[in-house]
């Protein structure tokens, strides 16, 4: 809804020097940008969402962007016009010109197929990467802080994903993970450049 505040995550400060929290007004939205960096991505994700006592960070919505993933800030605002429980966009996997970074999982967050770049439209999907993902601030409020990203082992002894296992623990409390295909980003080395972030100026 205009006039919410969204804290847009970036987990690095590639292609953007901003202070901490530096706030930007765009189409009715208010944008507190917060760059990061750090070994473990998890943890990094865990420590964006937490306000530094233990609590959750006062805003309505809370957007993860990894510092190589293409995209704009129109398509931030796609999804949260979505109005969503958590809303993504695809991206491809490393090494592959086909198979989106977007899943079906069953309970335990065990694949059971893959979306391709065939896929169209907006759909409910079992989970995707984090890298381009969009989060409503009831979520984590519901969500036990576990945390809310890790990297377990699941019962096959196979180690999930921060994004699986987030994913998957959402959906366990009954919310929707929904992938907006018709947007597109670029992954990785593909990328020639990333975000955009000319909005700013």
């Amino acid at each position: 809804k205009q006039g919410s505040e969204v804290l847009l995550k970036s987990l690095a400060k590639k292609g953007i020097e901003v202070e901490k929290r530096e706030r930007y007004i765009y189409k009715g939205y208010e944008f507190h940008i917060e760059p990061r960096q750090g070994t473990f991505i998890w943890q990094n994700r865990n420590h964006l969402i937490d306000d530094g006592t233990g609590a959750i960070c006062d805003f309505d919505y809370f957007f993860f962007l990894d510092s190589d993933v293409s995209g704009d800030i129109d398509d931030v605002i796609r999804l949260i016009e979505l109005d969503v429980d958590i809303a993504v966009a695809p991206y491809l996997q490393h090494g592959s010109d086909e198979k989106y970074q977007t899943y079906n999982n069953d309970t335990d967050g065990n694949y059971v197929g893959v979306f391709t770049n065939k896929a169209t439209g907006v759909s409910e999907v079992g989970s995707s990467g984090t890298g381009f993902m969009l989060i409503q601030k009831y979520v984590l409020e519901k969500l036990d802080y576990e945390p809310f990203f890790y990297h377990p082992i699941n019962k096959k002894n196979k180690v999930l994903g921060e994004d699986i296992f987030f994913c998957t623990k959402a959906k366990k409390h009954g919310f929707k993970v929904v992938c907006d295909f018709d947007i597109k980003l670029i992954h990785a080395d593909r990328a020639k450049k990333t975000f955009d972030w000319d909005w700013l100026n």
